[in-house]
Order: structure tokens, then sequence, then C-alpha cells
């Protein structure tokens, strides 16, 4: 899933997208009906797998409004599911951009 976003590629927690990396985590994804690829996640667990967190949040720029919504809801869920205590946001870096077309990001 390659997009152009504003100021490139970003590094968070753990790193920057690296196709090695991703294989090795969980990785929750939304797919559009004709199963491309829409929004994804990588879910990283620390404290003994008591806590996990979202490491690299991806969307495209032409994803259905609430996609980001909904893939952070499936991340929850699938915590839940496999037992985990508490889910964090605190490393996924959240931007926003105002609604007119010249609003800075």
């Amino acid at each position: 899933m390659v997009e152009h976003h504003f100021g490139g590629e970003k590094y968070f927690f753990v790193g920057s997208f690296n196709d090695e990396y991703i294989r090795n985590s969980p990785v929750i994804a939304v797919c559009a009906p004709d199963g491309k690829v829409m929004a994804f996640a990588n879910l990283v667990s620390t404290d003994h797998n008591r806590l996990i967190t979202g490491d690299l949040v991806r969307c495209r720029t032409n994803a259905e409004t609430g996609t980001m919504e909904f893939l952070t809801i499936s991340m929850m869920k699938w915590a839940i599911a496999y037992g985990y205590e508490t889910f964090s946001l605190s490393s996924v870096t959240a931007v926003g951009k105002g609604p007119g077309p010249e609003d800075p990001p």
C-alpha cells in the first residue's frame, strides 16, 4: 500500500514501514469489497502481553469516511478476543486537517 502523504514516511513507536517488520507482527486490515487494502495497522504488545498498541497505522487518502474509526474499533475487539487487558492509543499519532483546501495539515 504505497501512497504519498504530506511530509513523507513518519517514524513512530518502533520504526517506519518495513516489509519484514510488518510480517513479524499481528496486522489488522480494512479491505474494500474488491479486496484492496484501504487501511491497516500492525499491533505491538508490551508488558508481558497485557497491553497492546497500534504502531504503523495507515489509511489510503481515498478511503471511505469512518475507515480509521472502524480500524481502531477492530484493533480493540482483537485485543479483547486475545485476552489483552489494555489497548493504548499512546503510540498512534493523530494528524488532522481542517475542512478547507488551504487549511494546513
